[in-house]
């Protein structure tokens, strides 16, 4: 068991080459996880973000404990169904560093 204040759990948002598609996921090896999305959607496309190519990393967020990476990912994903003005409002409004060019 890991000493408290030492846990490292992401919420992170991937998205296609065209930004059309997002994926909100958790995780607690941000790199490792990246790593599986490009790898399914070059090969084998039976998850959701590998069958639309969602690769490209647009926002993540670490907390310390599961619970609040699990409430905060429950926050997003209703934004991820919303049309395009409105995320891009969302996300300007809390400052979320989008990293997609």
């Amino acid at each position: 068991m890991k000493p408290i204040g030492t846990h490292n759990y992401f919420v992170y948002i991937i998205t296609n080459k065209n930004k059309t598609t997002f994926y909100t996921g958790v995780t607690n090896d941000l790199a490792t996880r990246l790593y599986q999305h490009k790898t399914e959607s070059c090969t084998t496309k039976k998850t959701f973000a590998g069958k639309y190519n969602c690769v490209y990393l647009v926002f993540y967020e670490h907390f310390d404990y599961i619970e609040d990476a699990i409430d905060r990912e429950k926050e997003i994903i209703p934004i991820s169904y919303q049309n395009e003005p409105y995320k891009t409002k969302y996300f300007s409004a809390y400052r979320f560093k989008i990293f997609v060019a």
